[in-house]
C-alpha cells in the first residue's frame, strides 16, 4: 500500500487532459489522488489499495462519516464516463473505473482502472501532463481543476487560445451559461483567482472580440518561482521521462528547507547500525522528511524478530509503513477531531440556513408589495381553498397564523432562487457541508 502525499505526481496523457467528462469537485479530487498512485514503471493496471481514512482526509472529507461519503464518491465515480478523441481522430467513450474493491473490516478500498485507459495512464515517454497532487487539493471550484490541466499543459509554450465554444465544450458546459457574463462571472474569474493564488502557476484572460461579442480566449500562463532540482535539464514534458520526473522531483512550489546536520547524521548513523550502506543511507535521509526515517526507524528496531532489519527499513522508509498501534492512536484522535469539526459545521450550516431563510421572506414581502391588491387576494383565495380540514382550522385561529402559513405558500409560488443558486450569487461557499448535513 502506498502512502499518499500532496508531492505524488499527477501524470496523464494530454488527450486524457483534453477529455470531455464532468464531475463535482470531490470527485475530481478522488480520481486525481487515485491516478496518483500509478507507478511510472506499472506495465498494466493493478488493484491500487487505497485505506479509505488517509484518502478522505487527503481529498478534505472530514466529519465522521466519512467512510460513507468516500464510498458515495467512489460509486459515482464508477458511473462517471469521458469522451476521449484519439490519435486518428476517433471519439472513444469509456467509463474511469473498472471495479471497486471494499476489504470488509479493513478501511481499504482496491480500485482498478478501466482497461482502455492504458495508453492514457501507463508508459507514458511523451505527450503527457504531470503535477503534483497538491496543486489541486488546494483547488474548491468545479471547473478550477480542469481549467488549471488544461493550462498546466501548455505551461512551457506560456498561453492558450480556445474559441468561446470550443472552450465551453472541453468543460463539457455545452448548453450552460448562454451569457457570457455569466460564464465569466461563475466559472472564470473565480478559477483564475484561486489557480492562481493555490497552484503552481498564475494566469490572465484576454478575450477575443468580434464587434461587442466575446468570441474567443486567450489564456496567458506564467510559472511561479520554483526550485529546479536538475541542474541544466528542462522539464519539457515532450521528451523527459516521467521515470525522472518520479525519482528527482523536478520542481517544487517553495524552496526546500535547509536540514540541519547534527540530526541529519545522527538518522544516517541510525541506519548504518541497522546494517544499511552508508551510501543508501544518505540517499534516504536526502530524499525523506525526518518524521518518516524517524518513525520508521523505531518501527524496525520493534520488530526485533525480523532478520534482515536492513532491508526492512529501507522498504519502510521507502513505502512508508505505519506502526499499527500508533495508527489506531491517530485514528482516534482524527476521529475525536472529526466530530468536533463535524459539529462546528453543524452551526455553520445552521447560520446558512437561517441567512437563507431570512433571504426568502424578504424576497417575498418585496414581491407582494409589488404585487395588486387583486392578484394578492386572489392567491389568497387559492391558499385558504388548498387548506383541508384540520390544517384549515389550525391556521384559521389567529391572523398571526393566516399571515405566516400564506408566506410559505407564496414562497413555492414564486420562482425563488435554490440555495445552491443564491449560496453562487452571494459568495457562499457550500462544498464544506456534506450532503447529509444538506438534506
Amino acid at each position: 500500500m502506498i502512502e499518499m502525499s500532496e508531492k505524488t505526481l499527477v501524470v496523464q496523457h494530454n488527450a486524457l487532459v483534453e477529455a470531455r467528462y464532468k464531475m463535482t469537485i470531490e470527485e475530481q479530487r478522488v480520481l486525481k489522488t487515485i491516478i496518483s498512485q500509478i507507478h511510472s514503471y506499472d506495465e498494466d493496471f493493478k488493484l491500487y489499495e487505497i485505506r479509505v481514512l488517509d484518502l478522505a482526509r487527503l481529498i478534505g472529507v472530514s466529519d465522521e462519516y466519512y467512510y460513507s461519503r468516500i464510498k458515495s464518491l467512489l460509486s459515482k465515480l464508477r458511473k462517471s464516463t469521458l469522451l476521449i478523441v484519439d490519435e486518428n481522430g476517433d471519439s472513444v467513450e469509456t467509463g474511469w473505473l473498472s471495479s471497486i474493491t471494499y476489504r470488509q473490516g479493513k478501511g481499504v478500498v482496491a480500485i482498478r482502472f478501466d482497461p482502455i485507459l492504458k495508453p492514457y495512464l501507463l508508459q507514458l515517454k511523451s505527450l503527457f501532463t504531470s503535477y503534483e497532487l497538491g496543486n489541486i487539493l488546494r483547488l474548491r471550484g468545479m471547473y478550477s481543476i480542469r481549467i488549471y490541466e488544461l493550462l498546466k499543459q501548455y505551461e512551457k509554450i506560456s498561453k492558450r487560445e480556445f474559441s468561446l465554444d470550443e472552450f465551453k465544450k472541453t468543460l463539457h458546459i455545452d448548453s450552460e451559461y448562454a451569457q457570457y457574463r455569466d460564464l465569466k462571472k461563475y466559472v472564470l474569474i473565480p478559477s483564475e483567482k484561486e489557480v492562481s493564488k493555490n497552484t503552481d502557476i498564475s494566469f490572465s484572460i484576454e478575450e477575443k472580440k468580434q464587434g461587442r461579442k466575446v468570441i474567443g480566449l486567450t489564456f496567458h500562463i506564467k510559472s511561479k518561482k520554483r526550485l529546479q532540482v536538475i541542474s541544466g535539464e528542462e522539464n519539457n514534458s515532450d521528451n523527459i521521462s516521467v521515470d525522472q520526473l518520479n525519482t528527482k522531483a523536478i520542481f517544487y512550489e517553495k524552496q526546500v528547507e535547509e536540514i540541519k546536520e547534527e540530526p541529519k547524521n545522527a538518522y544516517i548513523q541510525q541506519l548504518v547500525d541497522l546494517g544499511v550502506t552508508s551510501a543508501v543511507a544518505v540517499d534516504l535521509v536526502a530524499e525523506y522528511d525526518a518524521e518518516r526515517i524517524e518513525r520508521c526507524i523505531s518501527l524496525t528496531k520493534e520488530n526485533s524478530h525480523v532478520k534482515n532489519q536492513a532491508a526492512y527499513v529501507v522498504v519502510a522508509i521507502q513505502r512508508g509503513f505505519i506502526d499499527p498501534k500508533a495508527e489506531e492512536k491517530a485514528k482516534g484522535a482524527e476521529l475525536l477531531r472529526l466530530a468536533e469539526q463535524r459539529e462546528q459545521l453543524k452551526k455553520s450550516w445552521e447560520k446558512v440556513k437561517a441567512r437563507y431563510e431570512d433571504w426568502k421572506t424578504r424576497a417575498v414581502d418585496a414581491a407582494l408589495q409589488e404585487m395588486a391588491t387583486a392578484e394578492i387576494e386572489e392567491y389568497r383565495r387559492q391558499f385558504m381553498n388548498s387548506q383541508k380540514g384540520v390544517m384549515r382550522d389550525a391556521i384559521n385561529r389567529s391572523e398571526e397564523s393566516k399571515k405566516r402559513h400564506f408566506l410559505l405558500y407564496m414562497r413555492g409560488k414564486l420562482s425563488l432562487d435554490s440555495l445552491d443558486v443564491w449560496a453562487l450569487k452571494n459568495a457562499v461557499d457550500l462544498s464544506a457541508f456534506p450532503d447529509d448535513m444538506r438534506r
